[in-house]
């Protein structure tokens, strides 16, 4: 028989957080989940998720559902195969706002690692915006094998305060700075200076999307003017031409994430185009409830060839139990 969607539905599930959760741009309070319920004509069904961010790029939850909506409708009556091809020439452009309805398409011939709940090599998430906090975990996390991942806030005093107190300490693994965008070039070529001249530098592995996702020229200017300092790309990183256009201006690091790629099989072409191009690729996101979190680490399990530790699908553990 021929796996036909059926059905499409659409629900906006809010799962407030334990604590703030501080980036750049805002404080997360709560993570808004858009999921999308397709149902087949044989009975089963598989249900997905996407978590909007604005400001890590323009999609709201109203320009999500308004997305989805208007495509359900099209794809209700499609073969899965079929609907999926029809709704991947939309990643480039929509890729948070179509990636629920891709990944649960996926998800019917994707399996879940049982153990995936047993999986602990995350990041711990940190901050500039507050040094006491950020004083507290580094005391937490300093003689651990645990590996901080540090929000800047972009705000060249705040964050060169935390660089001095980061530089009064040993780390087992090496620091994961992520600036979100949150630079432009004049500043982030004041943060690099800095970091070039400071003892902290030895402690940092690299600073995540220091610029616009769009800025290819002020990346490759960081890259060639301070080459001590790797620049890992998150936010530029959507398809295959962004990798290639990142390994040739230099990066030697990208972050992947289910909600950014698309669905299951671009996480997996990306990641071993990265790859054999010798990059190094990241896993996981921590704005994501276990929905998706669950996909990325039994992702992970299947194929750990393909990227470093630790991952950074930890989104789920940040909502409030």
């Amino acid at each position: 028989m021929d796996l036909i969607i059926s059905d499409i539905k659409v629900e906006k599930l809010i799962y407030p957080l334990a604590k703030p959760y501080v980036l750049s741009f805002t404080v997360l309070k709560e993570f808004i989940s858009i999921q999308t319920k397709v149902s087949l004509n044989n009975g089963q069904y598989r249900v997905a998720e996407v978590i909007p961010l604005f400001g890590y790029n323009s999609h709201t939850v109203s320009s999500i559902i308004e997305f989805i909506e208007s495509k359900k409708n099209i794809i209700t009556g499609l073969k899965i195969k079929s609907a999926r091809n029809y709704l991947e020439k939309y990643i480039s452009s929509h890729a948070f706002s179509v990636s629920p309805l891709i990944t649960a398409i996926d998800l019917f011939n994707f399996q879940e690692n049982s153990y995936w709940k047993d999986f602990n090599n995350f990041v711990i998430p940190a901050s500039t915006e507050s040094i006491s906090n950020l004083n507290r975990i580094i005391k937490e996390t300093t003689y651990s094998n645990q590996t901080l991942k540090i929000k800047l806030s972009g705000d060249l005093n705040k964050d060169i305060i935390a660089f001095k107190l980061l530089s009064k300490y040993s780390f087992k693994n090496k620091l994961r700075l992520d600036a979100n965008q949150a630079y432009s070039l004049d500043l982030a070529i004041d943060i690099f200076n800095y970091i070039n001249q400071s003892p902290i530098k030895s402690n940092i592995l690299y600073v995540e999307q220091p610029l616009l996702d769009n800025d290819w020229k002020g990346h490759e200017y960081l890259r060639n003017n301070f080459p001590g300092i790797e620049i890992m790309l998150d936010e530029s990183i959507v398809k295959a031409e962004d990798v290639l256009k990142a390994n040739k201006i230099g990066i030697n690091y990208l972050k992947l994430k289910l909600f950014k790629q698309g669905g299951v099989s671009e996480l997996f072409n990306l990641a071993s185009l990265a790859k054999n191009l010798g990059m190094k690729v990241v896993l996981g996101n921590g704005v994501a409830s276990s929905l998706s979190n669950m996909i990325e680490v039994s992702f992970y399990l299947k194929y750990p060839e393909l990227f470093i530790l630790p991952l950074e699908a930890n989104g789920y553990l940040k909502i409030k139990k």
